[in-house]
């Protein structure tokens, strides 16, 4: 019976297995391994060597090597399929041994991460994409925690502070900002700010700062905010401009006019055995994410273990592949050891009276996935919401993303400048200077002007 439910379990399982003989020589894959692998039978693959679907032959006979010195392996490489398509699979192995020690056989199971790889590389593609922006667009942004105290914290600075006074975001800290502001200026500055703050309206400061490398430069604050009534405090998004030119101008021109388990254990899933009423009649605990059930949980009841609606789901969908004789598939959240996590639950008929359950941990991809939605979305909040002129232009000058500041800053309707070069609402006198000024961005001569 226990010989019946591990094949069951390596036959039915979602994770790719493959056993090999001592030589690397595979013996046995799973039907999960043909699919990945897009093979047409099992018999494709046994008698071959692993290296035959490995893209990079010589990283899985090294890892064959350390696995028969070492007894077990993990770690990651790239696979290729008979079609030539090559995609990223995390190993686990382990050498398998019988009752007196003597090794068996060579066995690993497989996991596909090139959803998660992928996912990996759209988060950092996102992340570089709003750190571009936000360095090119010649601005700093910082979101700050203004209490009614009148102290203040700050939760965010974006790389543009750097260009612009010479600190990184993890060196200017609230206190160092404050101290290379003139005393007279902070004092004149919050007191104007801290009013308009109070009733949720937007102010513009300018105030001195002393750069870094000690020079002194102005700068203009275009403050908004909102109560949160949670945190107990105002959420202040500041954008803040060097005006420093602007400044040197209007001096001058004053002083001119003055003058940011064995074989089951290698497997990395949670798998259960119950009955018709769910009770446990077999478990084999998960590898890599925590879970519920106690080694002592043999003979219980799922609703005595599982949180309610959790337990009524597996009853269900056991029902239903009792029932019907297919294997039920679904996903769904569960918080352990105060740990929120999602997973997947296969469950697949034995018998009249028995179901086997497969869960595998999707936590790190929904992390993935929700960590690309909300950057995606304090990207478009920060573009969107900034209180001054946005745009994502192409290299030929063309709008391709434009806010509702610099809409109503040039009077066009959104649809109306994305159908718009930037030529077409430069002065005719301005636009060859425009012109100029692009071509040494994109040849990395400027930052932004």
């Amino acid at each position: 019976e226990a010989l019946r439910v591990k094949d069951a379990a390596i036959a039915s399982s979602i994770t790719p297995i493959a056993i090999a003989d001592l030589d690397g020589r595979l013996t046995y894959v799973n039907p999960a391994f043909v699919k990945l692998w897009r093979l047409d039978s099992a018999e494709a693959a046994l008698g071959r060597y692993p290296q035959r679907f490995m893209d990079d032959p010589k990283a899985i006979k090294d890892a064959i090597e350390a696995l028969n010195r070492e007894g077990q392996w993990q770690g990651t490489m790239r696979a290729r399929r008979r079609d030539g398509s090559v995609f990223d699979v995390r190993f686990s192995a382990n050498r398998v041994h019988d009752h007196a020690g003597r090794p068996l056989c060579l066995m690993a199971s497989i996991v596909d991460i090139t959803d998660l790889k992928q996912r990996e590389q759209e988060l950092q593609a996102s992340h570089a994409q709003l750190n571009d922006i936000l360095n090119m667009a010649g601005v700093a942004i910082g979101r700050m925690r203004c209490y009614p105290d009148r102290t203040f914290e700050s939760d965010y600075c974006s790389p543009g502070c750097e260009a612009m006074v010479g600190y990184t975001p993890e060196e200017l800290t609230a206190q160092l900002w404050v101290s290379r502001i003139p005393s007279e200026d902070l004092d004149a500055m919050m007191a104007q700010s801290f009013a308009a703050i109070c009733q949720e309206q937007l102010v513009t400061t300018e105030y001195r700062f002393q750069r870094k490398d000690g020079s002194q430069c102005w700068i203009s604050d275009v403050l908004t905010s909102r109560w949160d009534e949670n945190a107990g405090c105002w959420i202040v998004v500041a954008v803040g401009v060097d005006i420093t030119q602007r400044k040197n101008i209007e001096v001058a021109l004053y002083q001119s006019e003055a003058l940011n388990r064995a074989v089951l254990n290698a497997l990395p899933d949670l798998i259960i055995r119950i009955d018709r009423d769910g009770t446990y009649l077999d478990v084999k605990p998960a590898t890599t994410f925590p879970i519920l059930i106690a080694d002592n949980c043999i003979g219980k009841n799922i609703c005595d273990v599982l949180p309610p609606e959790v337990a009524q789901q597996r009853l269900a969908a056991a029902a239903t592949a009792l029932s019907t004789g297919k294997m039920q598939v679904y996903e769904f959240p569960i918080t352990v050891r105060e740990q929120a996590l999602w997973q997947e639950a296969r469950i697949i008929p034995l018998n009249a009276d028995e179901v086997l359950i497969v869960i595998r941990d999707l936590t790190q991809r929904r992390q993935a996935e929700q960590a690309l939605q909300e950057s995606e979305q304090r990207f478009r909040q920060a573009f969107d919401d900034a209180p001054i002129g946005m745009a994502l232009i192409s290299p030929t000058g063309q709008f391709l993303k434009v806010n509702r500041s610099l809409c109503e800053l040039v009077g066009y309707t959104q649809d109306e400048l994305l159908a718009l070069t930037t030529a077409d609402i430069t002065h005719p006198d301005d636009r060859h200077a425009d012109a100029e000024y692009v071509q040494q961005l994109l040849a990395g001569t400027i930052r932004c002007y």
